[in-house]
């Protein structure tokens, strides 16, 4: 309990810094913000949804590695190669096609690395689903919306940017397991 505790605070924390990348440069603007561009309650929906993102991703991460999980190196790495994406989204967000193309082959280029292609692409695309759902959702129900949709309020890139969280979700959850 105390891990999922941990998870949920740094998920709160880093998915509010997170965000503020796309508030700061209007990738997204929330209609009724109440603390630096966001309405109160977002850095607990970051929370909520990478706690959650942790639990599914412990049945995956054990597939992934069965023996001995990630070293400390390649988990900053895959978590880099996360905010470099995410920023990338914010940067390219005029030029959709270009930014959904570029995000997803990255991914593509992270599954070939990947030691169980499998798993990856089976935890990835229920992210990409499962994430681009929820801001499906909350975009319709006027919380925020994008200012370049592209299919129910969100754009083509975003499930490719929820792919690129996968991996190092994966790693984490390897490294730190439930049980």
């Amino acid at each position: 309990m105390r891990r999922l505790v941990t998870v949920f605070l740094v998920g709160t924390v880093a998915g509010g810094l997170c965000d503020q990348i796309h508030i700061q440069t209007k990738t997204t603007v929330y209609e009724n913000p109440d603390f630096f561009g966001q309405p109160w309650y977002i850095p607990l929906v970051f929370g909520t949804g990478i706690t959650l993102a942790f639990i599914a991703a412990q049945r995956f991460a054990k597939k992934m590695w069965p023996n001995e999980g990630p070293k400390n190196g390649a988990i900053a790495a895959e978590l880099a190669y996360f905010f470099v994406a995410y920023f990338a989204s914010a940067t390219f967000q005029h030029s959709r096609p270009l930014l959904t193309v570029m995000l997803y082959m990255t991914f593509a280029l992270r599954i070939l690395l990947a030691p169980n292609t499998k798993t990856m692409v089976t935890f990835a695309a229920l992210c990409g689903i499962g994430g681009t759902t929820i801001e499906i959702v909350l975009s319709a129900l006027g919380s925020f919306h994008y200012a370049h949709p592209d299919f129910f309020g969100v754009p083509y890139w975003l499930p490719a940017l929820y792919c690129h969280a996968a991996p190092a979700g994966l790693s984490l959850a390897r490294r730190y397991p439930l049980s």
